[in-house]
């Protein structure tokens, strides 16, 4: 695959991202996990992501990583306060 083959695109109306892998058009597609959709052409092959709700995802995944960042600098602290 060519990396000139590969686009996306990002709705903010809709708060849906897309990854064409290809040109070829889907035939079929699996909810691989919650807001999350794969897209396969005619031989089965990957030729699209679709992510709903992709700020709200990508939010809680930062909320989480900060909220991890947060006990580590705690930790830190209290160590080389000691």
């Amino acid at each position: 695959m060519a990396a000139s083959e590969i686009k996306f695109w990002h709705d903010p109306e809709t708060d849906i991202f897309y990854l064409s892998l290809s040109d070829t058009p889907a035939v079929d597609s699996e909810e691989v996990a919650e807001n999350i959709r794969i897209e396969y052409g005619p031989g089965g092959e990957i030729v699209g992501l679709e992510i709903h709700r992709l700020s709200q995802l990508l939010a809680r995944s930062l909320m989480q990583h900060l909220e991890k960042l947060r006990h580590q600098i705690h930790r830190d602290l209290d160590l080389s306060g000691a």
